[in-house]
């Protein structure tokens, strides 16, 4: 990531861990850490296919982290079509927990995103990132 690029990140740091905060003060405090691990667990098995030798921009927690804030952000901001259950087959997991979060708690996570510069964090694009 160029210097540009790591500050722009920061946002997305700030974001994820307001998420995670909100997250943590709704019913048992899990769905941060459900969502989470399924952003995880799909990053490492995208980047299994990464040729041997090549380097990547982003570590799996941080590409994990973009996915899971703009996810969010998507479905809240800029009106992403919430997955159905059609959508069960051929959506990554964690997007439908996005799209059910969105759903349940438009007004906390709203709230936790108040000083989030909402528009930098959805232009980020993942592909520039994990360039070297």
């Amino acid at each position: 990531m160029t210097k540009e690029e790591k500050k722009n990140f920061k946002e997305v740091e700030k974001a994820f861990q307001k998420i995670q905060y909100c997250f943590s003060s709704i019913k048992w405090g899990r769905y941060g850490e459900e969502y989470f691990t399924l952003c995880l667990k799909e990053e490492k098995a995208h980047l299994r296919g990464k040729p041997e030798g090549i380097f990547h921009g982003l570590t799996v927690s941080q590409g994990a982290k973009l996915f899971f804030v703009q996810y969010i952000i998507k479905f809240l901001y800029f009106k992403e079509k919430l997955p159905t259950i059609k959508d069960v087959l051929t959506c990554r997991p964690s997007w439908i927990f996005a799209g059910t979060l969105a759903e349940n708690y438009p007004d906390e996570i709203r709230k936790a995103l108040e000083d989030v510069n909402i528009d930098l964090i959805h232009g980020l694009d993942y592909a520039e990132l994990v360039k070297d």
